[in-house]
Order: structure tokens, then sequence, then C-alpha cells
């Protein structure tokens, strides 16, 4: 028990000293997520009329005018994630000194969320499988995927949805594990319903994650527990937003922003295999997750949370593809699928078992090689900043075929020796 503890520790130190040592900080939807929390913590709103200074610095950018009051034009969920550790924060240095380093708060905030997810995701997986299996899988989610590059680098919305799915990877493995005890059915309802808020498109997986708990628990008191916390935040949301916005919606959750299919055929692909967007390509350590999908399917295990895992992963890959936009603007890498990093990171833990019990050093000296390829990437995107820089030379929402250039990968960016290796002779 001793050396799980040391484990889980040094799983939380480690991740957290990494995100918070990286210097890359590719604040934009999330810029106003500090200024929201403080505002809640200190006047009990979300409006920023209170930052004018800061609204001409950044000219109202990502807001919303609402009468005479101005709000973020992004959801607001992520506040109430980031509300502890900012008000302790103001307690040791004072409002004034956070507005004033927001987005070093906003690093420290987002580094903590995504070492406590990291944690919760290594808890879950100790739940089944072995110390190594589970730590392995944890390292891999932790400094092998957006979850370093992206959600660790401000307050998004993904860093929410990051830190949500952890916590309910937690407790489905523990209701795994204590059959019958079903009050973590409570904390879910409440995950699954915060996660909308958080980022609506999180439907796509908190959707079939509802779908697998009902049909897995069919008794009146388990529906009970998983439906009272979330009709309790539906409705808290609702009526908020038609307190401010007039509407149950915010502007924000329009529908209208995708389901463009005839993107799909190139954004699809883009997705999964383009030197600047694909997963695959800046994770490739993921390829191992569609051999987990491949073992839970030959198994046809039906209690296992595998499937609602490779349901969610496929939905959410099939909505952005729809979305003009499919590249996620100024992103770096697969900016757009951060949020299901620990889906896939979970796919790999019967991967990781399977290959555990062939004890193969082929097989092991392939998955360690992609896993060191993954790392590489993500850690050039986090501490060096042309990795960055590459989306506005030139911009690639108005240069989108960049997308899918070798010859000027983003992922190589700044290292002319590497990308030497691309152009063609």
């Amino acid at each position: 028990m001793l050396s799980e503890r040391c484990a889980s520790l040094l799983v939380f130190l480690a991740a957290f000293f990494v995100y918070l040592s990286a210097p890359v900080m590719p604040v934009s939807d999330s810029k106003w997520t500090v200024f929201e929390t403080i505002s809640l913590l200190r006047r009990g709103d979300l409006d920023l009329n209170e930052y004018s200074p800061a609204l001409e610095i950044f000219h109202s950018h990502g807001t919303v005018l609402v009468g005479d009051r101005v709000y973020d034009y992004f959801p607001s969920g992520i506040v109430f994630l980031g509300a502890l550790p900012i008000w302790i924060l103001s307690r040791i240095y004072g409002y004034g000194y956070l507005e004033a380093n927001a987005f070093a708060v906003e690093l420290t905030v987002a580094s903590l969320l995504c070492a406590m997810a990291a944690l919760l995701f290594f808890r879950a997986a100790r739940q089944k499988y072995s110390l190594l299996i589970s730590l392995g899988a944890t390292l891999i989610l932790a400094l092998d995927s957006s979850v370093l590059s992206t959600a660790s680098r401000a307050l998004w919305q993904s860093t929410g949805i990051v830190f949500l799915t952890c916590a309910s990877l937690a407790l489905i493995a523990r209701l795994d594990r204590t059959e019958g005890n079903h009050w973590q059915l409570a904390g879910l309802g409440g995950i699954l319903a915060l996660a909308f808020v958080v980022r609506p498109l999180s439907i796509v997986w908190s959707a079939p994650t509802a779908a697998y708990l009902l049909h897995r628990y069919r008794n009146w008191q388990s529906v009970l527990l998983l439906a009272m916390p979330a009709l309790m935040i539906g409705i808290l949301f609702l009526a908020f937003n038609q307190a401010i916005y007039h509407r149950f919606l915010p502007p924000y959750y329009n529908a209208t922003r995708v389901f463009d299919l005839s993107v799909l055929a190139a954004a699809l692909p883009g997705n999964l295999a383009s030197p600047a967007r694909g997963i695959f390509i800046w994770s490739p350590v993921f390829l191992g997750s569609g051999v987990g999908t491949a073992l839970v399917l030959a198994r046809r295990d039906q209690k296992s949370y595998f499937l609602p895992a490779s349901l969610a992963i496929l939905l959410h890959l099939l909505l952005i593809s729809t979305f003009p936009h499919w590249w996620g603007g100024h992103s770096l890498g697969p900016r757009l699928q951060t949020e299901i990093a620990p889906l896939y990171a979970w796919l790999l833990l019967p991967f990781l078992d399977w290959v555990s019990a062939r004890r193969s050093a082929v097989y092991v000296g392939c998955f360690a090689l992609l896993a060191a390829i993954s790392i590489a990437i993500h850690l050039r995107a986090a501490f060096v900043v042309d990795v960055n820089l590459w989306n506005t030379r030139p911009d690639v929402n108005e240069h989108p075929e960049r997308i899918w250039s070798w010859r000027s990968a983003q992922f190589l960016a700044g290292n002319d020796a590497l990308r030497f290796l691309f152009k063609q002779q």
C-alpha cells in the first residue's frame, strides 16, 4: 500500500512539475477565465465590466454584450472547477496580484487540474491492472498527449473535461471493484451534467457513459442516484442562462456551429493523420488503443467501460470533423481531441496487459519507440515557442492547406536539422 501511495504522489508531482515548467502558453479562448473567476468570488457575478482596460487591450475578443453587461462568449463551466485553487491563491497573494498576473495564475491552475487528472487516472487503472501497467498508461496520458501540449497550458474547456473524464473513470473503476455500492453513481451523475456546462461537445462522451451506467444498473434506486444530481445541475444551468441571456442556452451552444458534412471527407483523415492535426501523428502511441479496442471486442465483455469509451472516441471524431474550422484554428496539434485523450489512454490498458503477458521484446520495443516519439513531439510543443508560432507563418486559417504539409510540419518547427529530413530533394 505504501508503494502505491508513493507512486500516486510521484505521478502527481512529476506531472505538475513538467506542466508548470513548460514555457509555451497558447492563451486564446481561455483568456477571460481567471477574470471571470475572480469576479465570481469577489462580486458574485460573471460579467467582465470591471475589467474595461483588459477589454480594450484585447478589443473585447471572445466576449458577448448582453444589455450593458459584457460576458465571456465561451462556456463558463471551467470557472467553477478553478474557483477553489484561485480562491486559495487569493488568500495568499490577494486578488490584485492575481489580476495583474492572470496568465501565470491560469497556467498554475491548469497544471494543477491536469496533474490531478493524471492522479485520478492512475487510481482508476490500479483498480484492475498492475502497478507497472497503470503507471505506464498514466505517463502516456500525462506526457504523450495533448494533455501536456494543450490542456495543461491554459484553462481551456478541454482542461476541465480531461479532469472530469478522469474523475469519472476513477468512480466507474471503483463501481466495478465494489459491485453493489452505487453511491458513486450520484457523483457520476453530477460529473456528466457538469461536463455539459464546461463544454457542450462533451455530450458525445457523457451520453454513452450514462447509457452504459443505466444499462448496467437497471433499478430505480440507481436511476435516481444518477439522475438527481444531473437534474439539479441542469436546472441551475438553464436558470442561469435564462437570467443572463433570456434563453435556456448561451450563444456558444448554437448547434449550427457544427454539422457541416461538406468538410467531413477532408476533416476526418486530417484529424487522424495530418502532420499538423493528426492524433496518430502527434501521439502514435495511441495506435495501441486501436489494438486495445479489438481485444475488448473479441472478449465481448459488455460490463466493461472500454466499449462506451470506444464509442465516445468515434462520435467525438465524427463531430469535430463536421466543424468548418476542423483544424481548431491556432492550435498545437490535435487540440480539438484533447478531451478524449483519457479515453485513448484507457483503451491502452488492455493492450498493455496483452503485451505484458507475451513478454515479447519486439512488441515492447515497438511500443517504446512510439511512446518516445509521442513524448518528444508534445514536449517540443510545450517547450519550443516556434511550434506554436507555426500557426501564423503564414496564418493557418487563411492557408489551411499547410495542415498537410510535411515540408513544414508543425511539430518540427524551430528545428531545421529535423525538418531537412522531410524536404524534397
